[in-house]
């Protein structure tokens, strides 16, 4: 049954984390290739999609069950799905301002132009979850729900011991706080800049040690006694030591929160026996648990099958042979089976969900390895230049796609960028003398140009005609479109920004420091 599964979901998940390294050796991972190549609105885009075997590299070949991925990237490029098995799949098509989303996620290609030039960007989100406010919320909820249940167990066993009331406020404030900003540093991890780097990773793992040491829950002298109390703990069966440190940390906290030596009778901590039974007692009371096991009772009821469901209607229409409508009242369901499991399995989903294993550990990886031609090297991009073959490439790791049957997936989403400039030397030449305006400074200008009206166009065509080097700012600044009035002053003009930037190249000493004057007569066009 799929609940007896999850009784010991998080135990199979934590012990994966052991094994992850020998596991990675027998993964595969999958490549897609992505080429593209701008043409002019368009940009053309091919796709080759491969495997191949983690331990040497070697190439594997596409089988079935890559059938539904590569049925769904054909429909993408409209074309017939390839046959299989196969060394590589192939697909190309040529797209406008949206690209299809074959790998996953969402890309788009746009351009801006003027006759000063043209600026094109190219983004694409290669899968993953960027609901980032769903991922923290859900994580901060169940540090929250693990907190909540810790302070009720606790209060069910010291609810008379007079040193209770320290140490609750320590587990209900400042347990919680730190609980929280240490799943924030786990949460860290899915970005992908970090878990490619060992030395990143190795710094978020820092990072938690240090904030640890400093809240006085353990200290770096202790690190291989605490690890072999771990180890006894879950490859020996043995957690008396663990629990006896865990005890030790209680009374601290309790003792700094009072302000006085603490006593607490924390005997129901004693080892894994006592805290298992004291656990069990206390969490198959609660709300959460009796909300689980009423969720179980009605999967099993709802895999009695059609006979069920077919008694249920007719006592709801009153057709159970009185004539008088009736209940259908569940089977009973025997749960002893897994409720022993089931309380202490669900306090470890909770866990796994403040702290959650990344998918990309514990499954086979999916790269990207993208190329973009681009006239010139972009002004703005998270990829790596080849001058000489005159492109952009990346070749970042992305998540793995959702699948119907998992639960809500929070991998962090690779994003890919590139924006670069395409000068018209014929249209700056006349005005600056050369090329001198580029890069983020001709998109600013390409973006404001476009947001004018076609008669505001021709107005500022006209008059940028008749700008040269050497011309005092104040006239570009005095410039007017005709459909505004002649007293609006010069930082209200829609002519503004196209004035600053032009200005800002005639003038570079005065870039960014631009002090706009209203005494020049306006350049009104008539």
């Amino acid at each position: 049954m799929k609940r007896d599964l999850l009784a010991k979901k998080w135990l199979l998940r934590l012990a994966a984390t052991a094994i992850v390294l020998i596991a990675a050796a027998g993964c595969e991972e999958k490549i897609y290739e992505v080429e593209l190549q701008p043409r002019g609105d368009k940009i053309e885009r091919r796709l080759t999609l491969t495997r191949r075997d983690l331990r040497d590299h070697s190439n594997k070949r596409l089988a079935q069950d890559d059938e539904p991925e590569l049925k769904r990237i054909a429909q993408a490029y409209q074309t017939k799905t390839p046959s299989l098995p196969r060394a590589k799949a192939s697909f190309s098509g040529t797209f406008g301002g949206v690209l299809p989303r074959d790998v996953g996620g969402d890309g788009h290609y746009v351009h801006w132009e003027s006759p000063l030039g043209r600026v094109s960007i190219y983004v694409e989100r290669f899968r993953g979850n960027d609901d980032i406010y769903s991922s923290l919320e859900a994580r901060r909820q169940a540090v929250d729900s693990i907190v909540d249940l810790l302070v009720d167990w606790f209060e069910s066993e010291l609810r008379t011991e007079p040193d209770w009331p320290p140490l609750r406020a320590f587990l209900d404030k400042q347990f919680r706080t730190d609980l929280q900003n240490l799943s924030l540093l786990v949460w860290s991890t899915n970005v992908r800049e970090i878990y490619e780097s060992t030395d990143a990773l190795a710094e978020v793992a820092f990072r938690a040690a240090q904030y640890c040491v400093e809240k006085k829950y353990a200290s770096y002298e202790e690190t291989p006694i605490l690890l072999r109390e771990f180890q006894n703990a879950s490859q020996r069966k043995n957690a008396t030591a663990l629990f006896a440190r865990i005890r030790r940390l209680l009374v601290l906290h309790a003792n700094v929160a009072s302000g006085s030596h603490a006593k607490l009778s924390l005997g129901f901590l004693a080892d894994e026996q006592t805290v298992s039974a004291s656990w069990q007692r206390y969490f198959m009371h609660t709300p959460y648990f009796k909300q689980h096991q009423a969720d179980v009772a009605a999967e099993v009821q709802q895999q009695l099958g059609p006979g069920a469901a077919a008694a249920a209607n007719k006592l709801q229409q009153g057709k159970d042979g009185t004539g008088q409508g009736g209940t259908l009242k569940p089977k009973p369901v025997d749960l002893s089976r897994w409720e022993q499991t089931t309380a202490e399995a669900e306090f470890g989903n909770l866990f796994l969900q403040a702290f959650p294993i990344s998918y990309h550990l514990l499954s086979d990886a999916s790269r990207v390895r993208l190329r973009l031609q681009a006239p010139r090297k972009p002004f703005w991009s998270n990829g790596s230049w080849n001058a000489k073959e005159s492109r952009v490439e990346w070749s970042p790791l992305i998540a793995e796609l959702a699948k119907p049957d998992r639960e809500q997936r929070w991998d962090w989403p690779t994003l890919c960028f590139a924006a670069w400039d395409e000068p018209n030397e014929q249209g700056q030449k006349p005005i600056f003398g050369s090329v001198g305006l580029t890069g983020g400074e001709l998109l600013k200008y390409c973006l404001w140009y476009q947001g004018l009206s076609g008669l505001e166009k021709k107005e500022w065509d006209a008059f940028l005609t008749s700008v040269q080097k050497g011309q005092p700012p104040s006239r570009l600044q005095a410039f007017r479109f005709s459909n505004e009035p002649a007293e609006r002053k010069s930082y209200e003009s829609a002519a503004a920004d196209g004035a600053t930037v032009i200005t800002g190249v005639l003038y570079p000493e005065t870039r960014n420091t631009i002090q706009w004057k209203t005494e020049a007569k306006p350049h009104q066009m008539p």
